[in-house]
């Protein structure tokens, strides 16, 4: 369904502005391609699926248990991560299938087209870049949902701050906001590498505080007893 709206929105557009198509380079339909993923798509899958992996411990108070055993982080944080990348990477090759379709009819319709192999390329260098730029953005969710006890906070949470960085991201080339790294990552005036940086220092730090917080805590047997009561 994540991939399915976007390519029935992009093909009526496609069908029903074809003399505009024609005139446009290829480059433009490309970033058109890319852009609803890099600005809003990936990070809203991001806030989904963070809260989808930690509903369960949420709702049954198992992040306290998690706290209550300092053995437990890394299983944690690995598994988590994990399932979450594991679904991106999912929806990655669907949308890299579903877009050269797209692309070949696009290709066709531009009057000074570079062939679908070079654009097929723009297109695969574009959206892997905001694939990679998203994961600040996955491990900062992440400590959100240790961070806050309430389920849906985290979601409005993430939300928030997602939005506000979509117009500061367009603006400025500020690395502040995790989630506004996809967008970062498309800009022609960013340079990579200390965006590179940025995001592997948010995603060290994010793992720190994650750490930190599921082998804080006290009282581990008084705890554990008590939840397996519940």
């Amino acid at each position: 369904m994540a991939c399915l709206i976007p390519l029935a929105f992009t093909l009526f557009i496609i069908y029903t502005q074809a003399n505009a198509i024609n005139k446009v380079p290829g480059e433009f339909v490309i970033d058109n391609l890319v852009g609803p993923w890099s600005s809003l798509l990936l990070g809203i899958l991001v806030i989904i699926l963070s809260y989808i992996v930690t509903e369960e411990e949420q709702q049954k108070n198992m992040l306290n248990l998690y706290r209550s055993y300092k053995s437990n982080w890394y299983g944690w944080i690995v598994k988590k991560s994990f399932v979450v990348i594991w679904i991106l990477l999912c929806i990655f090759l669907i949308n890299l299938m579903l877009n050269a379709i797209i692309i070949q009819i696009v290709e066709g319709m531009i009057a000074d087209s570079k062939g679908f192999a070079s654009l097929y390329s723009l297109f695969l260098t574009k959206f892997s870049k905001a694939y990679i730029f998203v994961l600040p953005c996955l491990f900062f969710q992440l400590l959100l949902s240790v961070l806050i006890k309430k389920p849906v906070l985290p979601i409005m949470l993430g939300l928030f701050i997602m939005i506000l960085g979509v117009p500061i991201a367009n603006l400025s080339d500020t690395y502040l906001i995790p989630y506004s790294y996809p967008i970062l990552s498309q800009k022609p005036s960013i340079n990579i590498l200390g965006l590179s940086l940025a995001g592997i220092l948010i995603i060290i730090s994010c793992i720190i505080a994650i750490i930190l917080l599921l082998s804080g805590g006290k009282n581990h047997v008084a705890q554990a007893a008590s939840i397996s009561k519940d």
